[in-house]
């Protein structure tokens, strides 16, 4: 097994039936696997333009959702979030007020607290993020930036 294979941490990756196996590529092509995702639900979803919601979900006033974006069966989603560029909530999940989901994976059973980013991101099942957490799981493979450095000397 590799460990570039996301089974290899997050036991319910396989049930989803999604390729690639790599994490990485997974983040950076979420609003097509979640496009993908759409295609296979069943019955109990309703679908608002590239959302698709649980008829058991809840999605409070005030929340902005962009782009390819599941929500699942029991989720909560509270006033303030933003949840754009492809994103996936399995059922029960819970994301709190003021947080920002892009471009991620968030299993069953997850829960973000208020003020939260996450983005190019997979979260597993059971994970609890409280609050004021920044995760950002975006692979730069550029060349690296100059950073210039001025010594001073100072006196105490």
């Amino acid at each position: 097994m590799k460990l570039s294979e996301i089974s290899t941490f997050i036991a319910q990756w396989p049930s989803l039936g999604l390729e690639p196996p790599s994490a990485w590529l997974v983040a950076q092509d979420c609003e097509n696997q979640v496009l993908a995702l759409q295609a296979g639900l069943g019955a109990g979803y309703r679908r608002h333009g590239n959302c698709v919601v649980h008829e058991s979900a809840i999605v409070e006033e005030g929340a902005v959702l962009k782009g390819a974006i599941i929500i699942g069966e029991g989720s909560f989603v509270a006033s303030g979030a933003y949840l754009r560029g492809g994103v996936y909530l399995g059922s029960n999940c819970i994301v709190g007020p003021s947080c920002e989901i892009k471009s991620s994976f968030m299993l069953s059973g997850s829960k973000l607290a208020h003020f939260n980013f996450v983005g190019d991101s997979l979260i597993g099942e059971g994970v609890n993020i409280e609050a004021g957490a920044i995760i950002a799981n975006y692979r730069n493979e550029l060349d690296g930036a100059d950073i210039k450095s001025f010594m001073t000397a100072m006196s105490s």
